[in-house]
């Protein structure tokens, strides 16, 4: 069975680096899209050239940033076609390891979803749990929990691919954060259902209420949320000049004015 997740322990010099560049893509500091010269990130960051290209490297792998032919190296982009695309893929793999895990699972299994959902839901019970989105330990502690629940479906491979695309739904959830408040529940009741129903080994309910959980983004992203998404992103990605917001910014407008003809749903849109 594999180990329940918990901070990575850094040992090298270029997982130190490559763990910095990952969160910063992961924060929105570093944009999508963006250029990434090895000069300017070393005198950023402050390490040599070496660590920077090996952590670069590394990230490709993990599909945070692309390679350019010759030209060096940007941030993946954001779109919302891409955030469709990586939502059916996590649901694939997601739902594909949890069965296994469910005929696999030993009482070390269950124990380690227990002990993961009780982790996560003391963040839920603070005063200050709305703020809590974007942090470090909250991000550990939800990814830990929905680690917990495929732990044992005896495949390193599905367990490495999930935890890939874990990061990459999380970084839309930030950037679309940076653009509009998310709407979050108070409480961790739909954490606390997706535990219940996968102790219990019911594999049709655990499939069927894990695909719901993981896709609520986009069942509750109509045509014309669509057209809000992509302008949130590129406002996200692309800054624009002083001259030239406004049109970005009617652009914005344009896409909420249509949203709002049709049934609201945003309380459920952006839950990764």
């Amino acid at each position: 069975m594999s180990k329940p997740i918990a901070a990575p322990v850094l040992s090298t010099l270029s997982e130190r680096v490559t763990e910095e560049l990952r969160l910063a893509i992961l924060s929105g500091s570093i944009l999508p899209g963006a250029k990434l010269r090895v000069e300017d990130l070393s005198q950023q960051f402050g390490y040599s050239a070496t660590p920077i290209r090996e952590s670069l490297n590394r990230l490709i792998a993990g599909g945070m940033v692309q390679a350019i032919g010759q030209r060096g190296f940007r941030v993946e982009p954001a779109s919302y076609d891409d955030l469709a695309d990586l939502m059916d893929t996590r649901e694939f793999v997601a739902v594909k390891a949890l069965r296994q895990s469910i005929l696999r699972g030993d009482s070390a299994w269950v124990s380690n979803i227990d002990a993961t959902l009780l982790r996560l839901s003391r963040f839920y019970r603070k005063p200050v749990a709305r703020s809590l989105e974007g942090s470090y330990e909250f991000d550990l502690a939800h990814k830990a929990f929905h680690h917990a629940l495929i732990a044992a479906c005896g495949s390193p491979r599905l367990l490495q691919i999930n935890s890939v695309l874990n990061d990459q739904a999380y970084r839309y959830r930030l950037l679309l954060a940076k653009s509009r408040p998310l709407e979050r529940r108070e409480d961790n009741t739909h954490h606390e259902q997706l535990a219940r129903v996968v102790v219990a080994r019911d594999i049709k309910g655990a499939c069927a209420t894990l695909r719901e959980h993981l896709r609520k983004t986009l069942t509750a992203i109509d045509a014309a949320d669509r057209l809000v998404v992509n302008a949130r992103l590129e406002l996200v990605q692309q800054p624009a000049a002083v001259g030239k917001r406004s049109t970005r910014s009617t652009r914005l407008a344009t896409a909420d004015s249509s949203r709002k003809r049709l049934k609201a749903r945003q309380g459920d849109a952006v839950v990764l």
